[in-house]
């Protein structure tokens, strides 16, 4: 071999491991840039320190607002999340939204017929329901199943929350007429309901 083929042959493998390193780096950059900004654009909701939970019943809506600014922060409804078409008008008028499990879900009720645990941070339905003709309000129960009241067949019924699944049947069914409300009494250990009559 003479001297300029070995030049040469040095030239094309410093020129390979140059091309290689900026190969490298542009694919590093290509997908970290890619990464960072799907990471920022899906980055997790929290619920404001002062919020304002709402069922807007006009658009079968659950909305959560910043009190300070007013402003619509998050919101769900069931056609987005997937609710399959022959389950949607259970989701009519909803009646009850309340953020539960240290804030994290929304536990609703629509006058359709829904009961329904949205999960706030990518918006998932974690569970769903029916419950009866009217359904007023829910209550997760300390072994974190629901149970949920509908006035216009007057019904308590218990769910059996299945998030794998993501939807069920009641498991038990007692009669409340005109059933209004339910709260789970800590202190007292007691479901409390509330009656129109």
């Amino acid at each position: 071999m003479y001297k300029a083929d070995l030049i040469d042959l040095k030239e094309n493998r410093i020129m390979e491991k140059i091309l290689y390193a900026a190969m490298c780096a542009i694919l590093f950059l290509c997908c970290s840039s890619s990464d960072e900004s799907e990471a920022n654009s899906q980055s997790p909701f929290t619920l404001p320190d002062k919020a304002i939970v709402l069922a807007e019943q006009a658009s079968k809506s659950v909305v959560i607002l910043d009190a300070s600014t007013y402003r619509t922060v998050w919101s769900w409804n069931p056609e987005k999340a997937g609710v399959p078409s022959n389950c949607q008008t259970w989701f009519h008028n909803p009646s009850e939204v309340k953020p539960v499990f240290n804030n994290q879900y929304i536990l609703m009720t629509a006058s359709g017929g829904a009961v329904a645990l949205i999960r706030i941070a990518d918006s998932k339905l974690m569970y769903y329901a029916y419950v009866g003709e009217n359904p007023h309000s829910a209550e997760i129960l300390p072994d974190g199943n629901l149970v949920a009241v509908s006035s216009t067949d007057g019904k308590l019924r218990t769910f059996m929350t299945d998030t794998i699944k993501g939807t069920g049947k009641w498991f038990a069914s007692y009669e409340l007429p005109s059933a209004h409300n339910v709260v789970w009494d800590l202190q007292r250990e007691l479901l409390l309901h509330h009656r129109r009559d």
